[in-house]
């Protein structure tokens, strides 16, 4: 069986809510990191669901999610003298172990630093290279105005960031043609939904320190008691933006709402 049939019967079982799709966000990112990383074959993580679903129940969300980054960590490189690692019974007792020696008060723990600054959120990660898309985090990171309105979303906003294989920034070269890079991939990808986890993001809005690292914010619909609520939806209750014409003034208006110290839209007719 191929890798792109396994992982899209993995994706299934992480979408479909008769499965797990009930499962917290946070921890079906860490199984979908699992298998686009690379970490485990996507059978691999298959096989862990049943066990990572259980373990979620009786541990919280937060423990198995950080227990989950630590054994990506953790792993052997794959080899004849590792192979006994990579078995089903192996990765449970290993992530079950990660899980009992989940530590509260370390300093580098972030799931427990948001919860004492409130300033802070967690943020995932997709990046996004010439031929490859990986997930990383969550990451802290200082709110904004968005964040702040749809604090009790944060999983439905997602920093994606385009850069280089090596995870440098793609550079140009007047002896090559990048149209493939750019336009056929970067482009299409920011054009098109980015399916993760059970959620499908679409190009949101930057900041203009994200501009400048090549990095943007996507989002995925908020569920609510009616229709769900869409991005455009989203900009359009964070300010009037209707009266401004002039493209650069009006990504510069959005651009204000992603900023650590964000300024509320009152007046557009100034600008």
């Amino acid at each position: 069986m191929t890798f792109e049939r396994t992982y899209n019967r993995l994706e299934t079982q992480l979408t479909d809510t008769a499965l797990f799709g009930k499962m917290p966000f946070s921890v079906r990112f860490q199984m979908d990191r699992m298998a686009r990383n690379g970490y485990l074959a996507p059978l691999n993580v298959i096989e862990l669901l049943p066990a990572v679903r259980k373990m979620t129940l009786e541990k919280g969300p937060d423990v198995v999610a950080h227990a989950l980054r630590n054994l990506a960590r953790n792993l052997p490189v794959p080899g004849p003298d590792t192979c006994k690692h990579y078995s089903a019974s192996s990765l449970e007792a290993e992530l079950l172990s990660l899980a009992d020696d989940y530590d509260s008060g370390a300093s580098d723990n972030p799931y427990e630093l948001v919860k004492r600054h409130k300033h802070v959120n967690l943020v995932h990660r997709a990046v996004i290279t010439p031929t490859g898309l990986y997930l990383e985090g969550p990451d802290p990171e200082p709110t904004n105005r968005v964040l702040r309105r749809y604090s009790s979303h944060i999983d439905h906003f997602i920093r994606v960031v385009l850069c280089d294989e090596d995870g440098g920034s793609v550079r140009y070269d007047p002896k090559a043609s990048q149209r493939m890079v750019y336009d056929d991939r970067f482009r299409d990808l920011l054009t098109k939904p980015l399916f993760i986890a059970g959620k499908a993001y679409d190009f949101f809005g930057f900041s203009n320190s994200a501009l400048r690292s090549h990095s943007c914010w996507f989002m995925a619909p908020i569920p609510t008691q009616g229709a769900p609520f869409y991005a455009a939806l989203v900009l359009k209750e964070l300010g009037n933006l209707e009266m401004i014409r002039t493209p650069a003034k009006c990504a510069a208006r959005i651009v204000q709402n992603f900023t650590v110290m964000s300024i509320t839209i009152t007046n557009t007719e100034q600008c």
